[in-house]
């Protein structure tokens, strides 16, 4: 029995079952045709037996950069990917490593928590060997945009579902929910926005004012894949209570 001695697991696993069947099958073929047409059948038999290699070669390498239920194409999240993305969240926040909690809320997303501050960061994979962390631009940063004010406050509110929080600014209340395309994630606006009824929840946590507003397009999926819902026109929002 021939087995590989090099490259990937599954590519072993099916050389060692498919050459012996290859050579019971050219034994058949000897047997069943006449002389002369053994040789063109065994040629093409050859031929399916290099193409059923490639292809489980090819699915091998694929495992490890696909889209998930997000959408996000991803990779292999290990202990070692998880500690260079708190060391880099420190970086980036200048909150100690230590004092930093990471929460999974899809493969390949993370929430970062700590200082006061709430983070998240995805780590999409444009190829087997090229994944990295990018930050998610803050809920925050999307609020004077669609709600088309300038907030001295934004409070977040988490809800049951991981990717979608209540945010509350200028008066108004709306959902905003966290998506991904193959290799971006952002936060955008789900419905319209209504009448804050009161203060914000206990649950609740307050992030910095945005310094600009930003583009309710920053974080869309590139092109080719389905737009985010857009931000509501003026005349279907709610005004702010008297």
């Amino acid at each position: 029995m021939v087995t590989a001695g090099h490259g990937p697991r599954g590519l072993a696993f099916t050389r060692s079952r498919t050459i012996p069947a290859f050579t019971l099958w050219t034994g058949v073929v000897r047997e069943l045709l006449p002389a002369g047409r053994e040789e063109r059948v065994t040629r093409i038999l050859f031929l399916i037996l290099v193409a059923l290699l490639a292809v489980t070669a090819v699915s091998g390498c694929r495992r490890h950069a696909r889209p998930d239920e997000l959408g996000l194409r991803t990779g292999r999240i290990n202990e070692r990917r998880l500690q260079n993305l708190v060391e880099e969240a420190s970086r980036a926040t200048g909150c100690p490593a230590a004092a930093l909690q990471r929460q999974e809320l899809g493969r390949g997303v993370y929430e970062i928590a700590g200082c006061n501050m709430v983070r998240h960061y995805a780590m999409p994979c444009r190829n087997r060997y090229s994944c990295r962390w990018e930050a998610i631009a803050p809920i925050e940063s999307q609020v004077p945009a669609y709600f088309q004010c300038a907030p001295p406050a934004v409070w977040i509110q988490p809800t049951n579902d991981p990717l979608t929080r209540v945010v509350t600014a200028c008066d108004r209340q709306a959902h905003f929910q966290l998506r991904c395309a193959e290799l971006e994630c952002g936060w955008f606006q789900v419905g319209n926005a209504w009448a804050a009824p009161g203060p914000a929840l206990p649950d609740a946590y307050q992030a910095a004012p945005p310094a600009e507003a930003a583009s309710p397009a920053q974080g869309a999926p590139p092109a080719g894949e389905p737009p985010p819902p857009p931000p509501p026109e003026s005349g279907s929002e709610l005004p702010p209570p008297a």
